[in-house]
């Protein structure tokens, strides 16, 4: 997990970035009580977007593949194997 030196509650001025097994993750918000500053876009923060992440991988589930497959892809998964 990433870590930041951001508290709680204060305004962010900064992204944050974490990996979580080798993939990239990106966030304004360190926790999601955190404020933004005017003119930031409000996404999910970096604690449960790397919670998701590890869930996923728990369940087997390849989101980035998942995030990126086509109808055709799984058209020739159906019929190809």
């Amino acid at each position: 997990m990433g870590k930041a030196s951001v508290q709680t509650g204060s305004i962010c001025s900064i992204t944050l970035t974490a990996q979580v097994n080798g993939i990239p993750v990106y966030s304004w918000k360190l926790v999601s009580t955190d404020k933004l500053k005017e003119g930031q876009r409000d996404s999910q923060a970096l604690r449960d977007m790397e919670k998701r992440i590890l869930k996923d991988l728990d369940d087997s589930i390849k989101t980035r593949d998942a995030e990126h497959t086509t109808v055709d892809d799984l058209f020739d998964q159906l019929i190809y194997g």
